[in-house]
């Protein structure tokens, strides 16, 4: 079913909230919640059936895998969230964050051996393994053994290349 509505900051009435200036979000949907993480790791969710839109700080992802970065992409297959995690080495590290365990249980997937790492999108593929696009090229990655293997590489585009003053040019 539709949810009526859009995304509203606001906040639970013990200090969490979703602030206007997070910096960003990137949203999975799942059967009972909309989860949001922002680029400084922090995790909400807010149930799709309310109307008053109310985020709760669920956690904080950075602070849960001890690895220093920015989330650049998330999805789920409803019992984990996938995070791509874009590391100070320029390096796209994907995280697993169990969504039923509190505090956040995460564990490491994989490391997406990718020039274009900071550009790494997330998507559920139908077979259960994560695809993971980069400007460079698309990977499949299996969420169980960590094993990442190159699908394709992107054909030679403008719409794949870095624009100009990004990392990978300089």
């Amino acid at each position: 079913p539709e949810w009526p509505g859009a995304l509203y900051p606001g906040t639970n009435g013990s200090g969490s909230s979703f602030p206007s200036n997070h910096g960003g979000g990137h949203i999975a949907v799942t059967r009972e919640w909309v989860w949001v993480a922002d680029q400084d790791g922090r995790l909400f969710r807010v149930e799709r059936a309310v109307n008053n839109r109310v985020f709760t700080l669920v956690g904080n992802v950075q602070v849960a895998t001890g690895a220093p970065g920015v989330i650049v992409s998330v999805c789920s297959d409803g019992r984990e969230l996938f995070c791509a995690v874009l590391t100070p080495a320029m390096v796209s590290e994907i995280w697993a964050v169990d969504l039923r365990r509190q505090p956040l249980a995460v564990r490491r997937v994989a490391t997406i051996p990718s020039n274009s790492a900071y550009q790494t999108s997330l998507a559920l593929g139908s077979d259960g393994n994560l695809l993971a696009m980069g400007l460079d090229a698309l990977y499949s990655v299996n969420v169980r053994s960590g094993q990442a293997a190159m699908v394709d590489s992107c054909p030679p585009s403008s719409l794949f290349a870095p624009l100009s003053g990004w990392p990978a040019q300089e």
